[in-house]
């Protein structure tokens, strides 16, 4: 069966119709089986802050389909599941990252994640024409029962990603393009191999989930995890998906676009036979390299423990009216005995323990001071030759980070009145320095970084760059500071897929997020980011989250410079992060 499925490939400028099995099966599976009661979970997949952009669509070579296809299927050697659920993590962060970009970037992503999954759909074709040639005698613990459990393992997270509202959005926007090519005579490889490869996996896939006879191993994979209510929403997600491909499979002028293909040379099909032209400036979508899923930290939180995904994101994409409140305050667990108040009252300082369990240093699970030259900011130039210059020394000494689980009371708004984190205590010590105050909520954790400024610093004290950038910055309006405070994250070691979701440049943070300022002059100023507030962003800090015990990450902060009296820009204060266990992190008392 694979040989003769291979051969089609090779030889698919000669169909003349789209009869693949897979329609067939696949129209009755998503079309008639439209009222399954089935309930499928949410897929949990991460995904990445602040933008890796600049990676594009160009079209695939048709030779390099058939060497990538020959290669899953030599010897039966089809993409392992581990590999599967990468790519869905890494397609599920794309489709958000390139949220606001082309239709055609999200296309090539969903083309690129549902051919991988081709092979065991094959595998599915051919275990069905097994069993209707041998009969259902098998008993549950035979050979073709161990075969089909295999086989709903793999094709699970594929089912699991079409469940995602990014991910509907790309199958309707695929299908709606190739609807688009047929009619105007635009067709070419990419449209012909989405028909005979993409959408009829996505449809076979589909009607292996939604109808009514699942094999029982199935309910093993989609053991339900949220209310009935978001079940439905993701169930109809699927029956969409399988409706919007059967809908221009089924078109005539797509049949007969398909029928009169000239095969991979890119010559057009079509009532206008209009040569189609590559967009401008269109390059390789970087797909995660062979391999990539199996460094270290790849796959925490992703292997068989799908359920752990949910901490991080079960709202991670969805819409108000599609989750209830007891969804959304899952996101924030509540600490189990840390802050009740018999501990409270035993005179013991969390803070002090917090501190112990993540100290500062080099060692393992430990917080630092990162070197502020491994960062470039906008020299003095930068204006006009927009060069940057590797940073100099930070405006703020870096005196505290403190890294936490939130408790049960929700997360702490106002960092500098809380009576169990650093400034206040500091205070307390007699400390009257200036605080520079970052305050970052992403549930279920939050981090709280202190910079103190040295009244008696050079650049302070003289009329500098720094000096009036800064006291430019402290006199502003809220909104005026959204949109002049930076931060960079540096990924130095990790895995392939964190490194690429969370690229070292600089972002505007207060633009996507929602952020808060508190200004008390002469004392401190506090600026409050809600990670939670952005999707993108939040599926990026899953990402660093879930891998943060192979990680050794760096980061930083700065006002931008805009005026040539501003530059070069200097950064506020520099810190770092390695080997962090969450498991380790505790709640601050509820005071």
């Amino acid at each position: 069966f694979e040989a003769d499925f291979a051969h089609h490939l090779e030889k698919n400028g000669q169909r003349r119709q789209l009869g693949l099995s897979a329609l067939g099966a696949s129209v009755a599976g998503a079309i008639g089986f439209v009222a399954s009661p089935l309930l499928l979970p949410g897929l949990a997949v991460a995904a990445v802050a602040g933008g890796a952009g600049g990676y594009h669509y160009a079209k695939r070579q048709s030779k390099e389909r058939m060497k990538r296809h020959a290669h899953a299927c030599a010897g039966g050697d089809r993409p392992t599941l581990r590999r599967l659920r990468y790519l869905v993590k890494w397609g599920h962060w794309q489709l958000l990252e390139y949220e606001e970009a082309s239709a055609e970037l999200r296309e090539a992503v969903l083309d690129e994640v549902v051919r991988a999954f081709s092979p065991w759909v094959q595998r599915a074709y051919l275990l069905n024409a097994r069993e209707g040639a041998r009969g259902h005698g098998k008993s549950p613990g035979g050979s073709s029962s161990v075969a089909i459990r295999e086989v709903i393992q793999h094709l699970a997270p594929l089912c699991l990603l079409l469940q995602r509202r990014a991910a509907l959005k790309a199958v309707e926007e695929a299908a709606e393009a190739v609807g688009v090519a047929a009619l105007v005579g635009t067709l070419d490889t990419r449209h012909v191999d989405r028909c005979r490869i993409v959408f009829p996996t996505v449809l076979e896939t589909v009607s292996f989930f939604l109808r009514p006879d699942l094999p029982a191993e199935a309910a093993e994979a989609f053991a339900p995890v949220s209310p009935s209510s978001r079940g439905d929403v993701k169930q109809r997600r699927l029956q969409k998906a399988a409706i919007a491909v059967h809908e221009v499979l089924e078109r005539p002028d797509v049949v007969q676009a398909l029928s009169a293909w000239h095969g991979p040379t890119r010559a057009v099909a079509g009532p206008l036979s209009v040569q189609p032209s590559p967009s401008p400036g269109q390059e390789d979508l970087e797909v995660p390299p062979e391999g990539a899923e199996n460094e270290p930290g790849a796959m925490n939180g992703s292997g068989s423990e799908e359920s752990s995904d949910h901490e991080y994101y079960s709202c991670s994409e969805e819409s108000g009216d599609e989750l209830s409140s007891a969804q959304a305050s899952s996101a924030r667990p509540a600490c189990l005995g840390e802050s009740s108040p018999t501990n409270r009252n035993r005179g013991t300082s969390q803070f002090k323990k917090r501190q112990a369990a993540l100290p500062r240093g080099l060692c393992e699970h430990s917080w630092r001071s990162a070197e502020a030259a491994t960062f470039e900011v906008r020299g003095p130039t930068y204006l006009s030759d927009k060069r940057k210059i590797p940073a100099g020394a930070c405006m703020l000494e870096l005196a505290n980070v403190d890294f936490f689980r939130i408790g049960t009371s929700g997360p702490i708004l106002r960092a500098s009145d809380h009576g169990d984190l650093f400034p206040k205590l500091q205070r307390a010590k007699g400390d009257r320095r200036f605080f520079f105050i970052q305050n970052w909520i992403f549930p279920p954790y939050q981090a709280v970084i202190v910079g103190a400024l040295d009244p008696q610093a050079v650049w302070l004290l003289a009329d500098t760059p720094q000096a009036r950038l800064w006291n430019r910055f402290l006199a502003m309006s809220n909104d005026e500071r959204r949109n002049v405070f930076k931060v960079i994250m540096s990924v130095e070691e990790g895995p392939w897929l964190v490194k690429r979701a969370v690229p070292k440049k600089p972002v505007l943070v207060g633009r996507p997020l929602k952020m808060q300022s508190h200004h008390t002059p002469g004392d401190h100023l506090e600026v409050v980011v809600d990670v939670s507030s952005g999707r993108t962003e939040q599926v990026a800090t899953g990402l660093v989250m879930r891998a943060l015990t192979s990680l050794k990450v760096s980061y930083t902060s700065l006002i931008e410079a805009s005026k040539e009296d501003e530059l070069p820009e200097s950064l506020l204060l520099c810190a770092g992060m390695q080997n962090v266990n969450t498991t380790l992190l505790s709640c601050p008392d509820d005071r």
